[in-house]
């Protein structure tokens, strides 16, 4: 790991990261392609340059979404893909963040929201924004907090 000090004549932008996390998942038995998706009001009078998604390994698909268009899909939990956007290309939501998630389960127990990557799944839209003075939360569609 290398790091510079930023010469502080120099201005700059602040960014932070805006989480929003899907804490009431209950994928029944036996599920095939079952979704789940909330949307999230993001803060206003930011730009996002970065988008991604995190799941477990029960998911077959996860989104981001603005409205109806599809900004990220990810079919593969441990390395989902990302939108990485630049100067003249930032997004801003018009309709709310929507993160949205497809599973498979296979099992016979209900599976249901929580940390462990065997037994548990998620459901995460991720992104970096600016202007930003905090990172920011935003849970089922509850935010931002």
């Amino acid at each position: 790991l290398e790091a510079e000090a930023l010469d502080p004549a120099t201005p700059y932008t602040e960014t932070a990261t805006y989480h929003a996390i899907n804490l009431s998942l209950s994928i029944p038995p036996g599920s095939i392609g079952f979704p789940a998706s909330k949307t999230c009001p993001t803060p206003p009078g930011v730009e996002f340059w970065w988008l991604s998604t995190r799941t477990h390994r029960y998911a077959t698909q996860a989104k981001v979404r603005d409205g109806g268009s599809d900004l990220v899909v990810s079919t593969d939990w441990e390395h989902p893909s990302a939108l990485v956007l630049t100067a003249g290309s930032f997004h801003a939501f018009s309709s709310g963040l929507t993160y949205e998630c497809s599973y498979d389960n296979p099992t016979g127990a209900t599976i249901v929201s929580g940390e462990s990557e065997s037994t548990n799944e998620t459901c995460i839209g991720v992104g970096y924004f600016f202007p930003a003075t905090r990172p920011m939360l935003c849970v089922n569609n509850i935010g931002p907090l």
